[in-house]
């Protein structure tokens, strides 16, 4: 028989149900407010990972790039690396590098760092990489941080360069010094016996009088050598310019003028100027900077011969422009290139690759545009081309150079930009 619920029924389940909504309620209040807080932490470590100057990824444990912060898609913009492989983005490899950091560090649980080299955009750039383990709950990974230090890098490797080159032109100079008292003995002793020679005609044998005459000629000729030898060490230890206001196309069209010859002997050869209208003034000296001109120019034309050996046409390019506040003269060549162990050494005195170089070209360009507070650099890609870069800095604003200098460069009026051949 069923009976109906009493009002003290009725009463406790309403209560039951007031009780579990207030319950509700509260662990619905407990919730937001753990949301808010877990919402307001993630942003803040968002926020700290982004204001990061560094690189930064997380790999898995197979290193596999799993997230990346906003530096690296500066570096790497429009690249959808997550998921793939760290030495297969960064390296094109399909095994791991050799003593990777990131692995070492998933293997010994400790930070494990590392300074590596990147090509970026074909530019070479050094990074000072730290891996450290990340443990978790699905499986271990690495956070890896990469630190830019090119600059540091480059400034470190020029201050290196000029107290060399300090130090090289201190012995340049007292090397040639010596070197020049007994030279001129000597090749003023061999002009006398040259010069009486003749007077042995009727005294000695022809056979004799003939070896007396070619030993004297190359006496006087080695000697000639050794003087050309010695005024290039004097030349590179004066490193002192003496500063005026200089255009630079106007030495650039008179640096060329001297070489028209040269680049006439070289058929394959095509010059090409590509030269910023209204370019600023520079304080420098002339013939310091027509020398480093001179270098670099007879580099390329050797590089673009050495390569045109195996037929097809060279290119030289000459450029000026204004980058920075300073201004920058560029000589490109489509030669070989030179190979990456060279690189770090073509402005070491002495160093050469040439059968008859004495390797002190590029040294002396170095010196000289480091005497006029400016930078040179070269680069070279695995396709051949090979660019000179100085920079210089400017002689002040509102000192331009005149309408019109250096127009003789070009093919037309004003461009700038000219092609001739040899």
């Amino acid at each position: 028989m069923n009976h109906l619920p009493s009002i003290e029924d009725v009463l406790g389940v309403s209560q039951t149900k007031l009780g579990f909504y207030s319950e509700w309620q509260r662990k619905m209040v407990e919730l937001r407010k753990a949301h808010a807080a877990s919402e307001h932490q993630r942003l803040a470590n968002q926020a700290i990972l982004e204001g990061i100057a560094d690189l930064m990824m997380v790999l898995d444990e197979e290193l596999r790039i799993v997230s990346v912060n906003r530096v690296f898609h500066s570096l790497f913009p429009n690249e959808d690396v997550v998921g793939k492989f760290c030495h297969q983005f960064f390296h094109a490899r399909g095994g791991v590098c050799p003593g990777c950091p990131a692995l070492r560090s998933l293997h010994s649980g400790d930070v494990c760092r590392e300074t590596a080299i990147f090509h970026v955009h074909d530019k070479t750039m050094h990074f000072d990489m730290v891996a450290s383990p990340l443990p978790g709950e699905q499986g271990r990974g690495v956070l890896v941080f990469k630190r830019d230090v090119t600059l540091q890098k480059q400034m470190q490797a020029q201050m290196y360069q000029t107290e060399k080159m300090a130090s090289v032109g201190m012995l340049a100079a007292g090397v040639a010094h010596e070197i020049n008292n007994p030279l001129t003995a000597v090749s003023g002793f061999a002009e006398g016996i040259k010069r009486r020679l003749p007077l042995l005609e009727d005294t000695v044998p022809e056979e004799l009088r003939r070896d007396l005459a070619e030993y004297t000629d190359t006496i006087v000729r080695e000697c000639i050598r050794c003087r050309d030898i010695v005024q290039t060490l004097m030349n590179f230890s004066r490193s002192a310019p003496l500063l005026r206001l200089v255009c630079l196309h106007s030495l650039i069209e008179e640096t060329l003028s001297l070489l028209r010859h040269n680049i006439k002997l070289h058929h394959r050869v095509l010059f090409c100027l590509d030269l910023a209208s209204g370019l600023p003034k520079i304080y420098a000296d002339d013939t310091q900077l027509r020398q480093v001109l001179l270098n670099l120019v007879t580099n390329a034309l050797d590089a673009v011969s050495a390569a045109g050996e195996e037929g097809g046409t060279g290119v030289i390019t000459v450029r000026t422009r204004v980058e920075q506040g300073e201004v920058v003269l560029e000589v490109e060549d489509s030669g070989k290139g030179i190979a990456q162990e060279n690189l770090a050494s073509v402005f070491e005195p002495f160093f050469t690759t040439k059968p008859k170089g004495l390797g002190l070209g590029l040294s002396m360009c170095y010196t000289m545009v480091q005497a006029h507070g400016g930078r040179i650099a070269l680069a070279s890609t695995p396709q051949g081309a090979t660019c000179a870069s100085v920079r210089l800095p400017l002689a002040g604003e509102g000192i331009n150079t005149p309408a019109g200098e250096g127009e003789g460069l070009a093919t037309g009026p004003g461009t700038g930009r000219g092609v001739y051949g040899g």
